[in-house]
């Protein structure tokens, strides 16, 4: 919700990295997916990547309500190179100025 807010999303695109474990560690009592749900009607050009490490699927209703992608690592090994695959639609001319 804090990253959302320090984004446009609105009037043009945006994109935010989530790197999740499948645990809700911030606000037990929040619901990950309606909140995304709202940030995407408030937002509609921002996308959430979401990293999946180790495949819990906690948190991939963030990307799916964002039109975001996941990325899945099953391992160490492959934290990194799904970091580099989801942040590459982020890596934009404009963004990089």
């Amino acid at each position: 919700q804090q990253a959302a807010a320090m984004v446009d999303g609105k009037n043009k695109e945006a994109f935010i990295l989530l790197i999740s474990d499948g645990e809700n560690s911030c606000d037990k009592d929040q619901d990950v997916c309606a909140l995304a749900a709202q940030i995407a009607r408030q937002k509609p050009r921002l996308k959430i990547n979401v990293v999946d490490i180790g495949g819990a699927k906690g948190a991939n209703c963030v990307a799916h309500a964002t039109k975001g992608k996941v990325f899945t690592a099953n391992n160490q090994k492959q934290i990194s190179s799904m970091i580099n695959q989801a942040v590459k639609p982020m890596q934009t001319e404009e963004v990089c100025k």
